[in-house]
């Protein structure tokens, strides 16, 4: 297994957990956040071809995710900015904005049809994290070339 291989699957299965405690709880562990986010930083500083600008652009979209979290008054949680800054240390630019872009447009369709069959109302919260996964794992899918039949 290569050193791409092992940063995938820690990633994949730190952000699986988090996804699980999301969707159940509605918040995510800080301690496991931080400990998923040191693996990234270790990973990061070993590679001497990591191209920091696009690490640093990565960083910047977490930054404001989590200061929309402070002007929405907590309904952007702090955790998705978070969650973010971390993906940053794992994945390169466009990966990073493919799995991002892919989970918003995910949580905005799933919010749209939960209103439209009145499951929820404005007022009411969706987890991000499992969109985020499954943005990633659509980025997985991307890389290995795999097409549906």
């Amino acid at each position: 297994m290569n050193h791409t291989g092992v940063e995938q699957i820690l990633f994949f299965v730190g952000l699986s957990l988090l996804s699980y405690q999301d969707y159940k709880k509605k918040e995510v562990s800080t301690a496991a956040i931080v400990v998923l986010g040191f693996g990234g930083v270790l990973f990061r500083t070993a590679d001497s071809g990591t191209q920091w600008i696009s690490v640093l652009t990565g960083i910047g979209i977490g930054i404001v995710m989590l200061a929309l979290s402070c002007l929405s008054r907590g309904k952007i949680g702090a955790g998705d900015g978070w969650i973010l800054i971390v993906g940053a240390m794992y994945l390169e630019l466009w990966d990073f904005l493919r799995m991002f872009i892919s989970a918003l447009y995910l949580a905005g369709i799933t919010g749209l049809l939960l209103l439209f069959t009145k499951k929820c109302n404005r007022e009411s919260s969706v987890p991000f994290y499992p969109f985020l996964l499954a943005g990633y794992v659509a980025v997985l899918w991307h890389n290995c070339g795999w097409r549906l039949p």
